[in-house]
C-alpha cells in the first residue's frame, strides 16, 4: 500500500501548507520514503525523492532549495515498499523523457509491459511503457491494482486514473482555480481544514475514469479556472489469439530451446498464471497461460476444461500453483504442457492478523492495544482493533478515533497538535 497526493492550479503559501500536510498525513500508507514532483511556472519540472517520512525529507538541506520559488503543480508520493529494495533509485516518482509519474498499487504480472526485465520495480516498468506508448495501451496492459498520477511534459497536463482495487479523491477550491487530491478523503478534510481553506464536494474518482488536467503556466494570482478533459479507459483483458495466428510473432515469450525446456518435464515448479487463450477453430483448445516464478521466460500451457472450477480457479485466484510438466512443444516459440492432475494451489499459510498504529507500523492485536491504551485525544476512549485503519496519529501517543475527527469542534484541535 502506497500513498498519492497533490495540489495543482494557485498554490500560495496557504495551499503549499495544505500539500506538506497531506503529506505528512499519507504517512499512514507508506513510511519508506517519500517523493515529491514540483511543476514551476515555467513549465519545468524537478523530482527530490528521500528514503523515510515526509519529516525527514522536510528536514534536509536539499529541501529548502527545492520548495524555493513558486509552484502550479506539486505532486507527493508515499511509498510501502513491496517490490525493489527501499531506496531512493526505487522511490516514487519515476521520471523518463516525457513522464513523471507515481503509482499506488501492485501488480500481479508485468511480461505485456516493454523492457519489463530491466526494472526491479512494477511501478517504474509501468512508467516506462507509457513513455514509450499511449496512456490507452498501457493501461490495457496494467495487470494488476493501481492508482496513477503523472505530469507528461508534452502537453503540460496532469493525468489522474485508477482501477477498482486501488481508492482516488480529488476536490476544488471554492473559486476553482486549485485542485486537491488523495488516496483517502479524510486526508483532503483535515489537511484543508487545518489551512482554512475551503473547497467543494470531495469525489472518489470512479475506476477507469481518466482525468486530464491543464497545468497553468502562470503566477498564482493569475491562474485561470482548472481545465479538463475526462473519458473512461479500457483495462486488462486476457489475450485471445485466433487459430491461424503464429504465437511467435506475437507473444513476448523469446524462443526457448529443447534443452532449457525439457529441464522442466517431470519436475515440480511454481508458476503464475497471466492469461487465457481462446483459440477460435474446429480443432482448437483454449488453455491457461503461465511462466516460471522465477524465470518469466519460460512458458506453460494448462489445457484445462474450459469454464470449469479448475479453469475458473486458475483464472481468479491471486496465488501460485505449483505444477509438473509432462511435455514440451517448441512450436510457436516453446511451451511446456501441464498435467492437470499435478496442479496445486499454493495457499500461504495466515499468520496473526495485523493492525496499523502509528508510522504505518503493523502490528498484533495485543501491541495495538497497547499502543492506543492512552485513549482518542478527544473522547478518552481505546479503540477497537477493527478500527484501526481509520484513526488519525499525529505521534506515537497522540490519535483520534474517526468519529471524534468528524466532529466540527474537534477541528480546532486537530490544527494544534498537527501545528506541533
Amino acid at each position: 500500500m502506497c500513498g498519492l497526493v497533490g495540489v495543482m492550479g494557485r498554490i500560495t503559501f496557504q495551499e503549499e501548507k495544505a500539500f506538506k500536510y497531506l503529506l505528512q498525513l499519507d504517512t499512514v500508507r507508506g513510511p519508506h520514503s517519500t517523493g515529491v514532483l514540483s511543476v514551476n511556472q515555467k513549465g519545468e519540472a524537478k523530482v527530490i525523492k528521500e528514503v523515510g517520512t515526509p519529516w525527514e525529507l522536510f528536514d534536509s538541506k536539499k529541501w529548502d532549495k527545492f520548495i524555493q520559488g513558486s509552484h502550479n503543480l506539486l505532486l507527493g508520493h508515499n511509498r510501502y515498499a513491496t517490490q525493489g529494495a527501499i531506496n531512493k533509485i526505487n522511490a516514487h516518482p519515476f521520471e523518463f523523457e516525457h513522464i513523471i509519474g507515481a503509482h499506488n498499487g501492485t501488480l500481479r504480472s508485468m511480461y505485456q509491459l516493454d523492457d519489463y526485465l530491466q526494472f526491479d520495480v512494477d511501478s517504474e516498468a509501468l512508467y516506462h511503457h507509457m513513455n514509450k506508448n499511449t496512456v490507452e495501451d498501457t493501461i490495457k496492459k496494467v495487470n494488476g491494482a493501481f492508482a496513477l498520477t503523472w505530469y507528461d511534459k508534452r502537453d503540460a497536463t496532469l493525468n489522474i486514473t485508477r482501477n477498482a482495487e486501488r481508492p482516488m479523491y480529488m476536490t476544488r477550491s471554492n473559486d476553482g482555480k486549485t485542485l486537491f487530491w488523495a488516496s483517502e478523503d479524510w486526508m483532503l478534510i483535515v489537511a484543508l481544514a487545518n489551512v482554512g481553506l475551503k473547497h467543494g464536494d470531495i469525489k472518489q474518482v470512479a475506476p477507469m475514469e481518466y482525468y486530464k488536467f491543464n497545468v497553468p503556466q502562470a503566477l498564482a494570482a493569475n491562474c485561470p479556472m482548472i481545465e479538463f478533459d475526462k473519458q473512461v479507459l479500457e483495462g486488462y483483458k486476457y489475450v485471445t489469439y485466433s487459430a491461424n495466428t503464429n504465437t511467435s510473432n506475437v507473444s513476448n515469450f523469446p524462443k526457448k530451446s529443447s534443452k532449457e525446456l525439457s529441464q522442466y518435464v517431470g519436475v515440480p515448479s511454481l508458476v503464475e498464471v497471466v492469461r487465457e487463450v481462446k483459440p477460435t477453430g474446429q480443432y482448437s483448445q483454449a488453455y491457461v497461460e503461465a511462466t516460471l516464478e522465477n524465470d518469466r521466460d519460460i512458458m506453460f500451457r494448462i489445457f484445462a476444461q474450459e469454464n470449469s472450477e479448475q479453469w475458473e480457479n486458475l483464472l481468479t485466484s491471486p496465488n501460485l500453483f505449483k505444477v509438473t510438466a509432462k511435455s514440451c512443444n517448441y512450436v510457436g516459440g516453446g511451451y511446456l504442457t501441464v498435467d492437470l492432475r499435478s496442479i496445486i494451489e499454493v495457499i500461504e499459510e495466515e499468520g496473526p492478523e495485523l493492525f496499523k498504529i502509528y508510522d504505518g507500523e503493523m502490528v498484533t492485536e495485543e501491541q495495538f492495544n497497547l499502543a492506543t491504551s492512552c485513549g482518542c485525544c478527544w473522547c478518552t476512549q481505546a479503540p477497537d482493533a477493527a478500527d484501526a485503519d481509520d484513526i488519525i496519529w499525529f505521534d506515537k501517543e497522540n490519535f483520534l478515533c474517526k468519529s471524534c475527527a468528524e466532529e466540527d469542534n474537534v477541528k480546532p484541535y486537530i490544527q494544534q497538535l498537527v501545528l506541533n
